[in-house]
């Protein structure tokens, strides 16, 4: 057998010695995972922020105003102002009547029965007056035909057919007539006195106890517009249904609902950060906080949650500035917002 020797030689293989690829530190992927990280921690800090720092809340501006109503049923007359109408304070709103007034109703009972009684003595004037009217003419048309009668009783005393002394009764009969006809028109005289005495006595019994029977006037209590006019003339406004409104435009106000876990932060004075629906941001100061909840409106709660309560706040503009800016938006929704510690961004 062939004896076998291994002869160490060089390796023929010979390494190729590769360039080092530096690695780059921002790549597509990286970039895409920064980004939504810090788009992430961003959210967070802000509702984090927005949950912790930031008191939020629902308002609307409005504009202080009186709205007329009424604890008792009224009906009304007539009006004296409509929509848009500038008002004094002291100008006359509306006309009215009460619909179940006591006063009004035992007033139209001796109203009634001082009517009776006054036509009753009225016509029984009147009958008398023409008792005597008649008395009076049957005296007048005697005296004509006495009157006739004379010159034709002279023309017989004087053929001596009839003697002086009947002419002389004649005449006293005459005279008699004469004097009742007269008696009667005195009389006739007295009844057209008391006729009129007694319809003025009349006329003033009613105004008397017409007084407080007649229509009622509203007086505005303020300046302002006249506000929109529930009502139509005649119509009856039941109690506590609102007849109109009348707006103030100098006292402009924003009426706010928080939640009331933050009543301690809702103190007069406190600033109030307004932001307006077309994205417009202003200023507003805390009035007054009241201590009893309010019904949330409609329009600031979900159609099919329960109603919830929350703090009311009036909140004024913090300047004139803020004030014409708000006048823009009036009966607009705005949202609202107050630091605890401050802005921090």
């Amino acid at each position: 057998m062939k004896k076998f020797s291994f002869k160490q030689k060089g390796s023929i293989l010979r390494m190729v010695e590769e360039p080092v690829i530096k690695k780059r530190k921002w790549t597509l992927d990286r970039i895409l995972y920064v980004s939504f990280l810090l788009l992430l921690i961003s959210f967070i800090t802000h509702f984090l922020y927005k949950t912790i720092n930031v008191i939020s809340g629902n308002g609307q501006i409005v504009l202080q105003k009186v709205s007329v109503s009424f604890t008792e049923d009224i009906r009304l007359d007539r009006f004296m102002v409509t929509q848009g109408d500038t008002i004094k304070k002291g100008d006359t709103l509306f006309s009215y009547f009460m619909e179940n007034d006591t006063e009004l109703f035992q007033n139209e009972l001796r109203l009634k029965q001082i009517n009776e009684d006054h036509n009753q003595k009225l016509w029984d004037l009147e009958k008398e007056i023409g008792f005597k009217q008649i008395e009076s003419d049957a005296l007048l048309r005697q005296l004509q035909d006495l009157d006739k009668q004379r010159p034709w009783l002279v023309d017989k005393v004087v053929l001596g057919i009839a003697t002086r002394s009947e002419l002389e009764i004649f005449d006293q009969k005459r005279a008699q007539t004469q004097g009742l006809q007269w008696e009667v028109a005195e009389e006739i005289a007295h009844l057209m006195h008391l006729k009129q005495s007694l319809k003025r006595t009349g006329n003033s019994l009613v105004a008397q106890y017409s007084q407080g029977m007649g229509y009622r006037h509203y007086i505005s209590p303020l300046n302002g517009i006249g506000g929109l006019i529930q009502l139509q003339p005649s119509e009856v406004c039941y109690r506590e249904q609102e007849v109109l409104s009348v707006h103030n435009p100098e006292k402009l106000q924003i009426r706010a609902y928080f939640n009331p876990k933050h009543q301690a932060r809702l103190f007069p004075g406190n600033t109030v950060k307004v932001r307006f629906n077309d994205g417009v941001v202003s200023e507003a100061k805390i009035d007054r906080t009241y201590i009893a909840t309010y019904a949330l409106p409609s329009e600031f709660q979900k159609k099919y949650e329960p109603t919830e309560r929350n703090l009311l706040v009036d909140l004024s503009p913090l300047d004139s500035k803020e004030e014409g800016i708000w006048k823009k938006y009036y009966l607009m929704d705005v949202e609202l917002s107050i630091h605890r510690w401050g802005r921090i961004f």
